[in-house]
């Protein structure tokens, strides 16, 4: 236990080290990889019953059931996805505009007057 407690990065805070026993980690992770979580944790609790049992063939297997999307998640992704069309919309004016400029401009160096 008191190894564990002189490492970082392994737990958050020493009295999580202390009420594992030495024995356990704690994953983060973010909305972006919702299944990094359960297969960092197959991983590890693989490699600790290989350590523990000595025996290297010993296999964990992780499967991921996703629950149904709920209402708040759709509508996260309906307005992420409303933004990305705002935002190629919003950036395609200046294109529209200026190459109305360019036809201006080249009439004024040119001199020529088109009706």
């Amino acid at each position: 236990i008191k190894s564990c407690a002189n490492k970082t990065g392994s737990y958050m805070a020493v009295d999580q080290c202390l009420s594992f026993g030495g024995i356990g980690y704690i994953v983060n992770y973010n909305f972006t990889s919702l299944h990094a979580s359960l297969l960092y944790q197959a991983t590890a609790d693989e490699a600790l019953m290989r350590l523990y049992l000595e025996d290297s063939d010993y296999k964990v297997s992780a499967t991921v059931w996703p629950l149904p999307i709920t209402k708040a998640e759709e509508k996260y992704t309906l307005a992420s996805n409303s933004f990305a069309a705002w935002f190629l919309l919003v950036l395609s004016f200046p294109f529209i505009a200026g190459s109305f400029a360019i036809f201006i401009v080249s009439e004024r160096e040119s001199k020529a007057k088109h009706l």
